[in-house]
């Protein structure tokens, strides 16, 4: 499996929710044929993807052989990483969603 389809599954994005995570710069089809191998990324289609998916350009081009977030994220137990998850697509909702995500999240620990 290639990085960008290891990041997006980890992340629980379909293609679609990745592409719309970029402002639709990126179009899924785009984003599959990446995955599939049979397009390259480009540099500036790298950064915007990195941006949304928190890594390097140069890790999401197989430049660099190792990202700090891959291996913490590995660290963490399944319930750690699923909480993760679910918060970074609570970052990628629309402003007012997120608003309420993050309520929701300082709420509870309040009562921790």
């Amino acid at each position: 499996m290639n990085r960008i389809k290891e990041l997006r599954n980890a992340a629980g994005l379909t293609l679609q929710q990745l592409s719309d995570a970029t402002g639709g710069e990126i179009k899924p089809s785009r984003i599959a044929n990446w995955e599939a191998g049979t397009r390259q990324i480009k540099v500036a289609q790298a950064e915007i993807l990195a941006r949304v998916l928190n890594v390097s350009p140069a890790y999401l081009m197989g430049l660099a052989p190792d990202n700090a977030i891959d291996s913490g994220f590995a660290a963490l137990t399944p319930a750690q990483q699923e909480l993760y998850i679910i918060m970074t697509q609570i970052a990628r909702l629309p402003d007012e969603k997120a608003k309420v995500g993050k309520s929701i999240l300082q709420a509870y620990l309040k009562d921790t």
